[in-house]
């Protein structure tokens, strides 16, 4: 029997969709009883892109006329930015916000680990979806501080609810986001590469772009 997979779509103005049945072998939690899904802004997607191939080593699965492309790239379109300018901001977040996931942050004075005072912390989990992201994890049988944090996709006009992405040692991504109820998928490195595939094939370099620096780091 053929296996359900991930959808990636886009939608209305070239904003972006990912679906998946509630019964897919990668889904934690759906927002129905039929699909889940993860909506975003189509300005978010290069951002997205990056968080996801961010831990990857290798990346000889795009196809080469891809990889060319990509490593050409000046400006990422939808982004409006350069593609370092991606880097960054991806990686910035991300050291904010895994404070938040963490519950703690090194003091920049006394390079000691202090905790977050508890009800700023509350504020910024609830604000960030990351309490219930957290609670339906535990019940699932998974460690929230055995995953890394590596990407904050902040929530628009169009979409105001944010995307978090982390990642295990184990090299399985969780994607999570509160749209009409929670949305939590847990996908290995071969899923993970299919989406990064799917959304580089939908939008090509305008989106695809974002990951030249990868690409470069790895002398492609």
């Amino acid at each position: 029997m053929t296996e359900k997979k991930i959808r990636c779509n886009i939608i209305l103005h070239s904003d972006f969709s990912m679906e998946w049945d509630y019964d897919f072998s990668c889904s934690i939690s759906t927002s129905t009883i039929i699909t889940g899904r993860v909506m975003m802004k189509y300005s978010s997607v290069p951002y997205f892109l990056y968080a996801l191939a961010k831990p990857l080593g290798d990346f000889s699965f795009l196809e080469e006329k891809m990889r060319r492309e990509i490593l050409n790239c000046e400006e990422v379109s939808f982004a409006h930015c350069d593609y370092n300018s991606i880097a960054e901001k991806v990686t910035r977040d991300a050291d904010f916000y895994k404070n938040i996931w963490k519950g703690s942050f090194v003091d920049r004075t006394s390079g000691e680990e202090r905790k977050i005072e508890e009800l700023r912390l509350k504020t910024f989990r609830e604000r960030m979806d990351i309490s219930l992201l957290m609670k339906k994890l535990e019940e699932e049988g998974i460690i929230p501080d055995e995953l890394e944090y590596i990407g904050f996709i902040d929530g628009t006009d169009a979409f105001d609810r944010p995307v978090n992405v982390l990642h295990s040692r184990q090299k399985e991504t969780v994607i999570s986001q509160y749209w009409q109820g929670l949305n939590i998928l847990e996908v290995d490195e071969k899923n993970t590469k299919n989406i990064i595939k799917d959304i580089a094939s939908l939008y090509g370099v305008v989106v695809s772009g974002a990951l030249r620096s990868l690409l470069e780091s790895k002398n492609l």
